[in-house]
Order: C-alpha cells, then structure tokens, then sequence
C-alpha cells in the first residue's frame, strides 16, 4: 500500500446500483402457511451477524410464501433499513427478504458489490443518524438515494475490496471452525450426559443414571454473579455485550459494542461467566464470556457454584431443553423474559459427580481453549481492517 490520494467521483448510489426493498406482503407475517419450503428467507438478524457473506438462515418460504414475496439472486448486496438498521451482507445463495431489508444491485462496469458493502459500512454511523424517528427508526430509500458517496474508478474499487476482503474471508474460516468446534463440545454433552433419561418421581428405584449422579435443580450448582453497574461507572470496562451482540446457537461471543452505547440498566460480567438472554429466551442466546465486561439486565450472567462444574452448567443451559423450560416459565405477552434466575433455577437436571465432571473437562477444556484462540484472532483481524477501511476508502492509502 502506497500514501497517495486517489481520484475520487462524488455519486450517489444510484449512480452506481439499483436499489430495490424486499417483498413481504402476506399479513401476517408470521402466519405458518408461507414457511416450510425450499426458498431460504432472510431476515435482518441473519444479516447482522454476517461477515461479508449470509451463508446462514432459519427459516424458508414454501410456494405460498414466494408468490407473495420475490426471489433475489446469490451475490445480491442486503442493506437493512429497519429493526437493526445499516447492517450489510452479501447473498451466499439465491432467497427470499423482507421490506426490511434493501437489495442492492451494482451497475456493472461501474461499481463492485464487495466494494459497495464496505462502502455502506463506513457510513453506517450516519445511515443509523438519519433514520432516527420520533416513534420508530427507519432509513427510507428516499433518505439513502440523498446521501452522497466519494469512489474512485472501477479497478481500484476492486483492488480495494480484494484486500479488505481478505480479512473478512479469514474471519469466516474461522467462524466454520467455530461452529465445528460446538458441534463437537455440544455432541460430547449429550453423549455424556443429555441422553442419560431423567426419571420421574414414581421410577427412581428403576433409575438408568450412575449410583454416584444425583437429581437436583440448576440452582444447586449454579448462580447468578453479575454487579449492578451505574452508567457512570461504564468508562471501567472496554466491551459491551448487549443481547443483541449474543448469535443464536451459538456458546461463542463473536461481538461487542463500543461501551459509550451502555446507557442504562447495566451489570457487570467477568471472564469465564456465562451469559444467557432472558429476554425472549426462544432466540436461544447462551455465550461464554472471553472477557471481562457490561451487559443489560435481559441477560443473566451466570456461573457454577463449584469451578469444576463450569462447563457443565455453560452446556446445559445451551441445551434446547433448557431453553424450552425457560421459554415457558416467561412472564409478557409481547415481550416474554423470565423474570428471575431463581424462577430458572428450579430446572430439574442431573447432578454428575466431581470424577466425571473432572474427566469430562479434560477433553471439553481443550475444544474451549481453541474456542477462546479463534475469537481472539478474529477480535484481531476486525481490528486491523476497520483501521484500513476508512482510510482506503477515503483515497488516503492505494492498494499497489
């Protein structure tokens, strides 16, 4: 890379794409007739937690559900404009999205998909600006076709997208070790643990499980160990971790936010805690903490009463069964959250003893350490291309 300022045009996007919203117009939404299908549908969410693509999704249109949206093709740049606002993503296959999200089409010859997706997150600060509203936030496509972008010629943008890429690509290598790595650790709990059967009352004489295991609840070996931090106090710590950050089904915490966003409502966690979203518990939000760090008070953070027991506690509260148990002792209609640890802490689960939980960690520790290795490298590589971004897109630095 060479310092020397790029020739820059100023444009508009439409200049340079076509731009169209999502389609969705089967109220409501929700309604169980449009999914079940082959057509994947995506949602802002997904797109979220991309990294340079969507290669992920939960749910899928039927025939129903495509004839009253519309079928986007692999490559599409996403762009959301409401609920989580100014997220991008690259289609890794043809599907579905939304009015919520914005499909992004580049004229070719002109501009780079890859390009215009970094392009979007430099100026994602201020996309998230000007979408504020009195009673909700949307960035309308009127309000994104006024924006003015600064971009040099084709070739460059595709240089420039090259490299930035490079680091996305070895963050999503990572991120399909990760979700190896899971399986694994998930897989080991079940195989151990999960498919030993919990007997009721009236058959404990006839009880499969080791002599040595007992039945208890969750809250005989663990607890709740996050401090109420006031806001003041926030400039203590260096991550954030609102539910938001937290990816479904997944024990990994891959994101934070800068600790300015932590207003109001805060708890303090430490390195090793577990966090697990009571906020709407159905998303199934259960990480372990690599750092010590503020969330909200919609997630507990929880940790086991004995340090052996950690692994044990962090891969059963993952489990669907817990997460199920959780989901029906929520308390709201809109909003569902459980109120208390205590409330979730009366889940019935199966006790091992110290022998096994000790031979136990002994192969689950070393798939964890290797977890705690790849979120730091990718911690790393986020670091080093938000530092080039803006000064690669701003013409301040070549790419020779």
């Amino acid at each position: 890379m060479n310092k020397m300022k790029n020739v820059m045009n100023i444009c508009t996007i439409d200049d340079i794409a076509i731009i169209n919203r999502g389609k969705s117009k089967h109220r409501p939404r929700g309604d169980s007739i449009l999914y079940g299908g082959n057509y994947p549908f995506i949602q802002t969410s997904e797109i979220k937690k991309s990294i340079l693509h969507i290669n992920d999704y939960e749910n899928t249109y039927n025939e129903v559900g495509l004839a009253q949206s519309k079928l986007w093709e692999k490559g599409t740049l996403c762009l959301t404009i409401a609920a989580n606002i100014a997220e991008t993503g690259i289609l890794d296959f043809d599907a579905c999205f939304p009015d919520s999200v914005v499909g992004i089409i580049p004229k070719e010859g002109i501009a780079d998909t890859i390009y215009i997706k970094y392009l979007m997150d430099m100026v994602k600060v201020y996309m998230q600006q000007i979408s504020k509203g009195t009673t909700q936030d949307n960035l309308s496509l009127e309000k994104i076709r006024k924006v003015k972008f600064e971009i040099p010629i084709y070739e460059q943008q595709l240089k420039i997208a090259d490299f930035l890429s490079k680091y996305d690509i070895l963050i999503e290598n990572n991120n399909k070790r990760i979700k190896i790595l899971e399986q694994m650790a998930e897989e080991l709990y079940k195989e151990w643990f999960a498919r030993t059967r919990l007997p009721k009352k009236s058959e404990q004489d006839k009880c499969d499980i080791r002599k040595e295991w007992k039945i208890g609840k969750l809250s005989d070996i663990a607890k709740i160990t996050g401090e109420s931090i006031k806001t003041e106090a926030r400039e203590a710590f260096d991550y954030y971790v609102p539910i938001d950050c937290i990816d479904s089904k997944s024990i990994t915490l891959k994101r934070y936010e800068s600790i300015s966003n932590a207003i109001s409502s805060l708890q303090s966690f430490k390195t090793g805690d577990i966090l697990f979203g009571a906020m709407r518990p159905y998303f199934h939000k259960v990480c372990l903490a690599p750092f010590d760090g503020i969330t909200r008070k919609t997630c507990f953070v929880i940790n086991s009463i004995d340090s052996n027991y950690r692994n044990y506690v962090l891969l059963t509260l993952f489990q669907k069964s817990t997460i199920d148990f959780a989901s029906s002792i929520s308390i709201g209609s809109t909003m569902p959250y459980v109120g208390s640890f205590r409330d979730l802490g009366r889940l019935k689960i199966i006790i091992p003893d110290k022998k096994t939980i000790t031979e136990f960690n002994k192969i689950l520790n070393p798939i964890l350490e290797m977890l705690a290795i790849l979120s730091k490298k990718n911690e790393n590589l986020v670091k080093q291309r938000d530092l080039l971004l803006p000064r690669l897109m701003s013409g301040k630095l070549e790419v020779k």
